[in-house]
């Protein structure tokens, strides 16, 4: 596979997924959110997640701790946490990168 290059400031306004990529080894997600978007509470329990902060400001709570967020911000979040995130700004965008994910297979009844 070639090299892939993003300009996670350019790369689509939101909300939510901006830009997505997929490699066979990686998902790698350029997120925006609008000011006092929240991204309600939930749990992944397959794979680790880096997150970079990329512009403006908000909060994640993993696990019941609130950390706040900012340009250069990197917050690891462990497979099996409950997570939610918070815009504080209008310009509240971050890149979340983890292990490819395997993806689910239809169970066949016979």
């Amino acid at each position: 596979m070639p090299s892939t290059f993003i300009d996670a400031y350019e790369s689509g306004d939101g909300p939510g997924a901006a830009f997505g990529l997929e490699t066979e080894d990686l998902d790698v997600t350029v997120v925006a959110w609008p000011e006092h978007f929240l991204v309600p509470a939930h749990v992944n329990s397959e794979v680790d997640v880096a997150m970079v902060v990329l512009s403006g400001s908000g909060e994640a709570t993993v696990d019941g701790v609130t950390y706040a967020l900012r340009l250069g911000s990197v917050l690891v979040i462990p497979k099996g946490a409950e997570r939610s995130i918070r815009s504080h700004s209008v310009d509240f965008r971050y890149v979340n990168t983890h292990r490819r994910k395997r993806k689910l297979m239809p169970k066949i009844s016979r």
